[in-house]
């Protein structure tokens, strides 16, 4: 199964048998940072997990993480909640985990910045990453080279790269969710200069192509349409 690039960081737990990423075993916690492009997990028999989404900014400045991996193990209070939600139903395992994550809380609020001028990132996040740079830095009161450095700092890459992102996810999960949508229409809607540039995008981070992507939604139970995994 491929897992599509997106513009969140996750924490995954796995249970049951081994899982692999290009025939490496994967951790049974670790934290999948941004990708640039897919990756294909595969397992051998029956396979559960439990995954918690980030914003990409939010990662580090909760747990204090650094992550410099595409998969990066966790260390062992991650370990000791996984084999501590093991065994339980999936609302005791989310108490737990929500748990676990307050006790990173009171630390972190300490380096929160309140003011939207000192997140640039979640300012991004909020236009769906169709605003220019410029446009960005200028309403952070920041220079351009001050908000690379911000972004470097808090999401491990440019604001650009970030916002190629969004925008590929934006239309990838509206085709998830309307496969017949208008490959023109989509590039006009999402701020692509135009369809040639929108479908260099696309196969950049997914490796296929629009009407490829297309053809594997339309065959998809609509259920299992974001999962943003095929095989």
């Amino acid at each position: 199964m491929d897992v599509l690039p997106d513009s969140y960081i996750e924490v995954i737990f796995n249970f049951g048998n081994d899982c692999h990423i290009d025939d490496a075993p994967l951790p049974p916690c670790y934290a999948a940072n941004l990708l640039e492009k897919p990756f294909r997990l595969s397992t051998s028999g029956v396979l559960k997990t439990i995954g918690v989404r980030f914003f990409a900014w939010g990662f580090s400045a909760l747990t204090g993480i650094s992550l410099n991996k595409c998969v990066q193990p966790l260390a062992d209070d991650w370990q000791q909640l996984r084999a501590g939600i093991e065994h339980v139903g999936d609302d005791e395992a989310v108490a737990k985990i929500q748990d676990h994550l307050k006790e990173y809380v009171s630390g972190a609020e300490q380096g929160v910045q309140s003011d939207a001028q000192q997140n640039p990132a979640q300012m991004l996040f909020a236009s769906g990453g169709d605003i220019k740079i410029a446009d960005l830095a200028d309403d952070c009161h920041l220079s351009r080279r001050q908000l690379e450095r911000k972004f470097q700092d808090a999401v491990g890459m440019s604001p650009k790269t970030l916002a190629r992102r969004m925008r590929f996810e934006k239309v990838r999960d509206r085709l998830c969710g309307e496969p017949e949508t208008d490959f023109l229409a989509l590039a006009l809607e999402y701020g692509f200069a135009d369809q040639a540039h929108l479908s260099r995008e696309f196969k950049y981070f997914s490796n296929r192509t629009l009407g490829e992507f297309q053809q594997q939604i339309r065959f998809m139970h609509a259920p299992l349409r974001y999962g943003v995994g095929f095989p």
